[in-house]
């Protein structure tokens, strides 16, 4: 058996304490008055051999009460000293989350400061010849083998970050860790309030025998009510996105925001949107247990170059309570159009927001480049090259919409992606209702469709031999097709089967003109566009605005601060940031390229992972019994964190061991007074 706390063996010199009252009360001498000298010599020979007998059996149980106590506080055990102990291995990993939703509290506090005061605990009974490691959330915090003192010295200098890794990062880092030292026993220690993101879908479990586990656990409890006039639940601004019908001369200024109630109880929600410090506008809501709700904002055209932010009311978690987005340089799209035609022409007059670009054959690559969808007008035959590039454009994520002008005579329709056979069917018929049912006008006309609506008359169509390649997007009444789409790469490929000059005239005049076409050639930029950044999301992030680089990087700067970062395209051939390690703290951030003169302002904001403040139920106790080297433990227990069964059985005899000297002592004395108060009583 040997000590691992060894300088608390220094108790054993309070042993001196019984001896010196012992000998003190061994010597004293007591005077006698008594009238029989043979009685009183015989009396005071039997109370010296008793008063002997309980002077030493109070010692013993003193000195053996005292060892027993300094043993228990030494920590002893049983196991070689010259080999890894499993209850404190040579080398530890703390694995410490301190993301974001460690900020919560429950009825103990604050969680991050309950689990520095566990660590600081832990810390303090190694040994310091023990080696430490510590992980946290910040990936690129240092990573090497430390004193537990020199730990210790940095625990209050962790803060709150974004959540970057979760329980597998962290297990499969240990694992390699293990590995690296050729399978050496490792105590690896998890402090975690074991939040449902930080778990992931699918937990690992750890099957290294060489890796004793502990995880320390530290329940969310989601508040709800008011507390001191504060929200406790959580309420999260989880998404915003710019949305437009693309109706008439509706600018599509509208900015959607998501509210998500995270609490157990209904909760009110103030969410406003501001600009430079002032309120444009805000709305009250009241959400249910888990619910979510959309709310509305249009956008003052004279802001919409400038950075807006959405807040919503102080709750107990403040990390999800603003949404910060970068302004829009030009919030319109740019369209190339080949050919011409008056009903297009007028199009573009009525929608604003879609720039007009007329190009011609033979197509350059810096005017596709510019591009975000292309309209071609005509039945042309393309060489070999233009259709080599439009194919390419849409296979980078953009669409591409063909419409006849005239009627054809041939049985042969000259496509981007090839001649299509077919013939031209003069016969009139209407559209058909159920087409404008179709995943591409959702939420477009569903207002204003009924069993009365009368849709425009189609008067001569082109009628394919073969549609497997395509998808029927609007039909006729009699079942033909008039508008078909086909994907390429990214993309998509559309055609308007009926002409311009005759057969769609009635479509022309109509007010379903400009909102069919306006969806197809517009779908694929609503759903591109981006409006803020979320730290650490491993992500491209669509740039709102073009911006010219070379091969030296690109710089983020904010507050003096320079950080280089990558530029690449996304797949709609778009310039695009790739959000890795920077930035580290949300805020308006100045992108700027080395061969520009201007800079580019982009918000980042707190990633929402970790607004859902719950712990996984039963985890990891589900990880308990399949193995003797996984401790789930309550941050509530008071038992040390790195103990094993042969450590505590030592420990547990020994205090045991302790009570039961100490209580034969107090016995000991209570008999001594008995006896005296016989003696006392006698005649």
């Amino acid at each position: 058996m040997h000590f691992q706390q060894q300088n608390m063996l220094w108790g054993l010199l309070l042993l001196a304490i019984p001896l010196f009252i012992h000998l003190y009360q061994f010597h004293q001498t007591k005077t006698i008055f008594f009238p029989g000298v043979f009685r009183l010599t015989q009396q005071m020979q039997q109370s010296r051999r008793q008063k002997k007998t309980e002077h030493l059996l109070l010692l013993i149980s003193r000195c053996l009460g005292i060892v027993c106590l300094v043993f228990a506080f030494a920590m002893p055990s049983c196991t070689d000293k010259n080999t890894s102990n499993k209850a404190q291995s040579n080398r530890i990993v703390v694995l410490f989350d301190n993301g974001l939703s460690m900020s919560a509290r429950n009825q103990e506090g604050l969680l991050m400061e309950q689990a520095r005061n566990q660590l600081r605990d832990m810390l303090g009974a190694l040994n310091e010849e023990s080696k430490v490691m510590l992980l946290t959330q910040n990936p690129l915090m240092s990573k090497q083998w430390t004193s537990p003192s020199q730990l210790i010295s940095i625990i209050d200098t962790l803060d709150f970050v974004d959540q970057q890794v979760q329980w597998n990062d962290w297990l499969i880092q240990v694992d390699g860790m293990s590995k690296e030292l050729a399978a050496e026993p490792i105590s690896a220690v998890v402090f975690s309030d074991a939040q449902r993101s930080f778990l992931g879908n699918t937990p690992l479990v750890p099957q290294n025998k060489a890796i004793d586990w502990h995880f320390v656990q530290f329940d969310l409890e989601p508040g709800h009510g008011l507390d001191q006039g504060v929200q406790t639940g959580n309420l999260s601004i989880d998404s915003a996105w710019y949305v437009t019908q693309w109706e008439g001369n509706n600018q599509g200024n509208e900015l959607l925001a998501r509210i998500a109630n995270y609490s157990d109880a209904e909760m009110d929600a103030s969410v406003s949107l501001t600009s430079a410090g002032s309120t444009l506008q805000a709305q009250s809501i009241t959400l249910l247990p888990g619910a979510v709700r959309d709310v509305v904002f249009i956008l003052p055209t004279n802001k919409l170059h400038q950075p807006l932010q959405l807040q919503l009311e102080p709750d107990a978690f403040v990390y999800d309570n603003t949404l910060m987005i970068h302004p829009i340089s030009d919030w319109s799209m740019q369209v190339g159009v080949i050919g011409s035609h008056p009903a297009f022409d007028a199009f573009f007059l009525a929608q604003p927001l879609l720039k007009k670009h007329s190009i011609g054959f033979p197509i350059k690559d810096a005017e596709l480049a510019q591009l975000q969808a292309l309209v071609l007008i005509g039945n042309p035959v393309l060489g070999v090259s233009d259709q080599e590039k439009l194919i390419q454009f849409m296979s980078d994520g953009k669409p591409v919409i063909q419409v006849l002008k005239e009627a054809t005579v041939s049985n042969q329709l000259h496509s981007v992606m090839g001649d299509i056979t077919g013939k031209w069917d003069a016969s009139s018929q209407r559209i058909a209702m159920g087409g404008l049912s179709h995943p591409l006008f959702e939420n477009i006309f569903s207002g204003s469709l009924s069993d009365k609506t009368q849709l425009p008359t189609i008067e001569g169509y082109f009628e394919l031999q073969d549609l497997s390649d395509f998808e029927s997007v609007l039909q006729l009444e009699g079942g033909q097709s008039v508008f078909i789409n086909r994907i390429q790469g990214n993309g998509s490929f559309w055609i308007w089967l009926s002409d311009l000059n005759k057969g769609s005239q009635s479509l022309l005049q109509s007010s379903w003109f400009l909102p069919i076409f306006t969806q197809v050639i517009a779908s694929k930029a609503i759903g591109d566009r981006s409006l803020y950044g979320i730290m650490h999301s491993k992500s491209l992030m669509a740039l709102p605005a073009d911006i010219d680089v070379d091969e030296r990087a690109a710089s983020l700067s904010a507050n003096g601060v320079l950080h280089l970062v990558d530029l690449q395209q996304n797949a709609s051939g778009q310039k695009a940031m790739y959000i890795g390690p920077e930035p580290t703290q949300p805020g308006y951030y100045y992108l700027k390229s080395p061969k520009m003169s201007d800079s580019i302002l982009l918000a980042f904001n707190h990633t929402r992972s970790e607004s859902d403040l719950r712990s996984v139920e039963n985890w990891p106790k589900e990880f308990d019994g399949i193995s003797d080297r996984w401790k789930h433990l309550q941050s509530r227990s008071l038992k040390s964190i790195l103990d094993n069964e042969s450590l505590n059985g030592l420990w547990r005899l020994f205090i045991w061991a302790a009570a039961f000297f100490f209580a034969l002592e107090v016995a000991l004395l209570v008999y001594r007074e008995k006896i005296k108060r016989k003696e006392v009583l006698q005649p």
